[in-house]
């Protein structure tokens, strides 16, 4: 996936949130990431299903108005 990104024709900078905490904060512009303006930042957003808390963090994209109009792009990993 990163890959594809690196060769697409769009610039893009990207935000990995490693973390539950993170991916909130960023999400409700608290914490570290205070006064952020995510619509201008955010286009897509990329979950694994092993990710902690994914049902929350998707209810938050699927109901925040901020986030309606960006693609949710979940992924499975093979074990």
């Amino acid at each position: 996936m990163l890959s594809s990104l690196k060769v697409s024709e769009e610039t893009c900078d990207l935000l990995w949130l490693k973390d539950s905490q993170r991916t909130f904060d960023y999400l409700c512009s608290r914490g570290l990431y205070e006064g952020n303006e995510l619509g201008s930042q955010a286009r897509i957003f990329v979950l694994s299903e092993n990710f902690p808390e994914i049902d929350g963090i998707k209810n938050i994209l699927q109901s925040d108005h901020r986030f309606l109009d960006y693609p949710i792009y979940q992924f499975a990993m093979n074990t």
